[in-house]
């Protein structure tokens, strides 16, 4: 049983920067995962911050043995909003693989507990994540 988890910044998402308050893709500081503040290196923050994410993926989602036996394997790719508050909201699927894992997987994101919200210009900023999950048989 394989699930590997990993967050990336889609950057292929077209989301209106100049809409007011819209989720920026890439701010100056981005969120940070709430065990992951401690570290005066952003790259040092980011690396935990990431692994963090993975690690808590990984422990909230499972493979279920009927969709191995039935060789339902890909990647799921759900995206979430890191709002100002570090709160995490607007979790909606981009891609999904069975409603069985894909639930899993939006359920765990649902569970992230608060970040500490990612800044532009010093001021917090809603940042927007595109984390996919492999299930892989």
């Amino acid at each position: 049983m394989l699930v590997f988890a990993f967050v990336s910044i889609l950057s292929t998402a077209s989301v209106a920067q100049s809409e007011p308050d819209a989720p920026l893709q890439m701010a100056e500081k981005m969120p940070v995962w709430h065990a992951c503040v401690d570290f005066d290196d952003d790259d040092e923050s980011m690396s935990c911050t990431q692994r963090s994410i993975a690690v808590f993926v990984m422990e909230h989602v499972s493979y279920p043995r009927k969709m191995r036996k039935q060789n339902r394997a890909g990647t799921v790719i759900v995206r979430f909003v890191v709002e100002k508050d570090g709160s995490v909201g607007h979790i909606e699927m981009l891609r999904g693989v069975d409603p069985a894992l894909d639930d899993q997987v939006v359920e765990a994101v649902s569970q992230f507990p608060n970040f500490k919200p990612g800044e532009q210009r010093g001021k917090p900023v809603r940042v927007q994540y595109a984390l996919p999950v492999k299930f892989s048989l």
